[in-house]
């Protein structure tokens, strides 16, 4: 028998679904996603509510699910993220403890956040205080070395000032 491997093409702002392990059952989770109506992609929290008490798990539960869930504290549910309660439901209900946290392997991929997102954001708070920095005057400076991490970074910043 002839087998033919075709390449995978990666969906953009998806490209780490491979090693989200609820990816593993999402398509059975899609199937019931879809039949709660979503709009613009979400499902309401009063649709999504109602299948999750299928699960006959209590409120409270329920609760820390939602809360574990939705990423993005919108109230409402993506397919990742109906997928992702769907998944802990499933844990649960096979007796394992919730996490009090969400662990970064379960984040949906399109939710992880791009850790050079941080490292952009950090470095214009930074050039935005050597502006602020720059424009004191050589007695003030000395008061705004607490902003730093280190003497190091302190250091660098002064190269600006002399």
């Amino acid at each position: 028998m002839l087998s033919v491997n075709f390449p995978t093409r990666q969906i953009p702002g998806r490209a780490d679904t491979e090693d989200w392990i609820v990816s593993r059952d999402k398509h059975r989770y899609d199937e019931i996603f879809y039949t709660l109506m979503p709009i613009n992609g979400k499902v309401t929290g009063i649709n999504a509510k109602r299948e999750m008490m299928n699960s006959r798990l209590p409120n409270t539960v329920l609760g820390k699910i939602w809360k574990l869930a939705d990423c993005d504290k919108d109230g409402m549910l993506d397919d990742e993220e109906f997928a992702l309660a769907q998944h802990l439901i499933k844990i649960k209900l096979e007796g394992f403890e919730l996490p009090i946290e969400l662990p970064n392997h379960l984040v949906p991929p399109s939710h992880r956040k791009d850790p050079t997102t941080r490292i952009v954001i950090w470095l214009n708070v930074t050039i935005k205080l050597q502006k602020a920095l720059i424009s004191l005057n050589k007695h003030e400076k000395p008061l705004y070395f607490c902003l730093f991490e280190s003497a190091s970074c302190w250091q660098k910043m002064n190269l600006h000032f002399q």
